[in-house]
């Protein structure tokens, strides 16, 4: 199953996703404004499913551009 991200709600930049490796990380930011979603900390090694839920938490933000 192949995600899309979004673009960013505050100013319409592109997402890009980031492996944290010294915290045990995974998160999307927007490479334009910096805005950040919430980041998916992993156990021992990184998953599809730590990176999927990466997207998911920058994908289902509340668009602040949109008011909503």
């Amino acid at each position: 199953m192949r995600k899309t991200l979004n673009p960013c709600p505050s100013c319409g930049g592109e997402g890009r996703l980031a492996i944290i490796n010294s915290e045990k990380a995974v998160v999307v930011s927007c490479h334009d404004c910096g805005v950040m979603a919430r980041a998916i900390e992993y156990k021992d090694h990184l998953s599809t499913e730590d990176i999927l839920a990466a997207i998911d938490a920058w994908n289902d933000r509340i668009g602040i551009k949109e008011g909503r």
